[in-house]
């Protein structure tokens, strides 16, 4: 009994986690200069650079290396500066 009551709770721990993951995450962008726009936005500088590294992961995700490339550049001359 003690078995199956800790493989349950261990079921419940892994789709609570699977779901805050997909359910929390952030939007995609569709490209880097829409990511852009949407992180200037945000008031704060360090979740400007947060929600453009999680954007660039994404399009490194899709194989959309241009777009990445293009988020890392903005980051490291318009908020590399600042932070």
């Amino acid at each position: 009994m003690k078995r199956k009551h800790s493989f349950s709770l261990v079921m419940v721990f892994c789709v609570a986690a699977f779901l805050l993951e997909t359910g929390c995450s952030q939007p995609t962008s569709k490209n880097s200069k829409e990511a852009i726009n949407v992180a200037q936005t945000i008031e704060s500088q360090d979740k400007k650079v947060d929600f453009l590294y999680q954007q660039a992961q994404n399009f490194i995700g899709q194989e959309e290396y241009s777009e990445a490339k293009q988020i890392a550049e903005y980051i490291l001359t318009k908020l590399d500066a600042d932070l």
